[in-house]
């Protein structure tokens, strides 16, 4: 069987083949020689149904880096512990996990598949807490930091 591996560190992808039977094997980055993960994201892609494409990485839902570790206390403390890649993606584990998170951020996603509700209450997100997302944008309104901060500070991979 071909998996797939990322590495946490430096971000190289591989694709090894191995026996099924050692599919929680981790492997050596070539590059960097770190542990690699593997990526199950990339080996189901394109397959089954839209539902069975978990887990997902969203690259709209991301954060700059700097702030993976507020971001990730900050989904704890709102019950939707979440894990990111080093860029700043999010990855959903299923589709009740991606609508909790978008919620607990004030995020929502207009273009949503049958099924996905629209907020109860735009605002709900607010009275919960803010997210690292939603404080930067009230501190540019507010002038705290400049506009050119705040989009290098939200900008996830350049391509936004």
């Amino acid at each position: 069987m071909i998996y797939c591996f990322e590495c946490e560190h430096c971000g190289h992808r591989a694709e090894l083949n191995r026996p099924a039977k050692d599919y929680k094997k981790k492997a050596r980055c070539p590059e960097c020689k770190k542990l690699m993960r593997r990526n199950i994201a990339i080996e189901g892609a394109g397959q089954g149904a839209a539902n069975d494409n978990y887990p997902m990485e969203s690259d709209a839902a991301g954060v700059h880096p700097d702030q993976i570790k507020e971001t990730m206390a900050f989904d704890r403390a709102h019950g939707v512990p979440t894990e990111y890649k080093p860029s700043g993606n999010p990855v959903f584990t299923s589709r009740g996990h991606r609508r909790a998170y978008c919620e607990a951020h004030g995020l929502y996603d207009r273009n949503a598949g049958y099924g996905d509700a629209a907020p109860k209450n735009v605002t709900q997100a607010a009275n919960r807490g803010q997210s690292p997302r939603v404080r930067l944008a009230k501190a540019a309104m507010a002038g705290q930091i400049s506009m050119a901060q705040f989009s290098e500070r939200t900008e996830t991979n350049g391509n936004d």
